[in-house]
C-alpha cells in the first residue's frame, strides 16, 4: 500500500502527513503512521531530491585565531568583471589578523597569476605567511601554485568546495569591494580599476565589526588621515626614516620604539576583540541549529553540485560511504562504490542515511 500511495508515479513521493492523509481515505491498519514515517525517512528518491532540514546543520567552527598581522591571509578570484585594457579578474588577499585587504587586477585568474603576485606584491612586502586559505579551485590547486607553497613552507588550507562559509573573511570582503566598485563606477562600468585604489582606501581606513578599529589602525597603531583634515602630525615625517640604521640614539629611534609599543598593544586589542567577537557569535549560531555528527562507514547522501542535466534531475547523490573526519564538520566521502574517487564535504553538504527499503 505504501508503494502504491508514495512510490507509484501517481503517488507523488510526498512526506509522511500527505501520504498518511491519502492512506486513510481507504485503508488503516495498526501502527500505520509509524510505518509511513519510518518509510518515508528510507525511501531512496526521497532521499535524492528532498531538502534536509533547515535546522540540520554543523555548529559554528571557529579556526584559531591568527598571532599577528600576516600570519594567515585567504586569497581569492573575483570576476570576470568588465575587461579593461585585457584586465578582467581581480586577486584579493585578506589578512585575518588586520583584515587589511590587498586586490589586484589581473587578465587572467591562473595559478602562475596567482603564485607571481602573491610572491611579488605581498610576500615580499608583508612577509611569508605562516597559513595561507584558499578555495580548491585549479588557480589554487596548479602545479606552479602548490610548488610556490612548498618551496616557502606556507601551510596551506583549501576550503570545502561550493561552501562559500569556509572562506568567510575574503568572501565578505569580496562582496563589499564588489558594492563599492559598482557605486564608483555606476556611470562607467569600465573604469572599475581607476576606482579600485580607492574603494580599498576606504575599506582599510573603516572601522571593521570584528575588531572595532580600522585594517589601517591595526597596522600601524594610528588614524589613517581623513579628507579635509587641518591637524598637523608632527611625527608624520619621521615615518619614511624607520630602519635608518642612522637612527640609534637618536629621538627618532626613541619614536620608533613608542610607535612599536602603539602597534603591539593595538594588536593585543584585535587578538582580545576578536576573540570576544567569535564566541559571541558561536554561542548564537550554535542554539538555532540541530548538530549532527557522523563516524567512519556511515552512509550519507551528497548535494549534487555542478551543471544538471535537467531541471528535474537528483539534488542528493549517493548513499555513499564516509571515510574520513578532519573535524565535527568537515568529512572525506567516497564518491564510487570503488573507493578511488574522494572528495571532502561539509556536513551541511550531506544527509543521514537511514537504511531500510525504500
Amino acid at each position: 500500500m505504501f508503494q502504491l500511495y508514495h512510490s507509484h508515479p501517481t503517488g507523488g513521493h510526498f512526506g509522511p502527513s500527505k501520504t498518511i492523509t491519502k492512506l486513510l481515505r481507504s485503508v488503516w491498519w495498526s501502527g500505520l503512521f509509524h510505518d509511513v514515517r519510518e518509510r518515508c525517512k528510507t525511501c531512496l528518491v526521497c532521499l535524492q531530491h528532498n531538502p534536509p532540514r533547515s535546522t540540520n546543520r554543523a555548529l559554528l567552527q571557529s579556526a584559531p585565531s591568527p598571532s599577528g598581522p600576516w600570519t594567515n591571509i585567504q586569497i581569492n578570484f573575483i570576476g570576470p568583471l568588465s575587461t579593461v585594457g585585457g584586465y578582467k579578474y581581480c586577486l584579493v588577499i585578506i589578512d585575518k589578523f588586520t583584515k587589511w585587504i590587498e586586490a589586484f587586477p589581473t587578465k587572467n585568474n591562473t595559478a602562475l597569476t596567482a603564485a607571481r603576485i602573491l610572491l611579488r606584491e605581498v610576500i615580499c612586502r608583508w612577509g611569508i605567511p605562516g597559513i595561507l586559505d584558499s578555495d580548491q579551485g585549479s588557480h589554487f590547486t596548479g602545479e606552479v601554485f602548490i610548488k610556490l607553497m612548498e618551496l616557502l613552507e606556507i601551510d596551506h588550507k583549501l576550503h570545502v568546495s561550493y561552501h562559500p562559509q569556509s572562506s568567510g573573511e575574503v568572501e565578505r570582503n569580496n562582496r563589499t569591494l564588489k558594492v563599492l566598485l559598482s557605486k564608483f563606477c555606476a556611470d562607467h562600468p569600465t573604469q572599475w580599476m581607476k576606482g579600485l585604489p580607492l574603494c580599498l582606501m576606504a575599506i582599510r581606513s573603516t572601522p571593521h565589526a570584528t575588531t572595532g578599529i580600522s585594517p589601517y589602525q591595526a597596522m600601524t597603531g594610528r588614524l589613517m588621515r581623513p579628507p579635509g583634515c587641518t591637524v598637523v602630525m608632527t611625527k608624520q615625517a619621521l615615518e619614511q626614516l624607520e630602519g635608518n640604521v642612522k637612527l640609534q640614539g637618536t629621538a627618532e629611534e626613541t619614536w620608533l620604539k613608542e610607535m612599536l609599543k602603539i602597534i603591539q598593544e593595538t594588536n593585543r586589542f584585535v587578538a582580545t576583540n576578536t576573540g570576544t567577537a567569535k564566541q559571541s557569535m558561536k554561542q548564537q549560531f550554535d542554539t538555532t541549529v540541530n548538530h549532527v555528527e557522523y563516524e567512519i562507514g556511515d552512509e550519507v547522501m551528497v548535494r549534487a553540485y555542478g551543471k544538471k542535466e535537467s531541471p528535474f534531475a537528483p539534488r542528493w547523490k549517493g548513499p555513499f560511504e564516509i571515510l574520513e573526519e578532519a573535524s565535527p564538520a568537515v568529512y572525506l566521502i567516497a564518491t564510487s562504490s570503488s573507493s578511488k574517487l574522494t572528495k571532502w564535504y561539509h556536513v551541511n553538504q550531506v544527509k543521514t542515511v537511514k537504511k531500510g527499503k525504500g
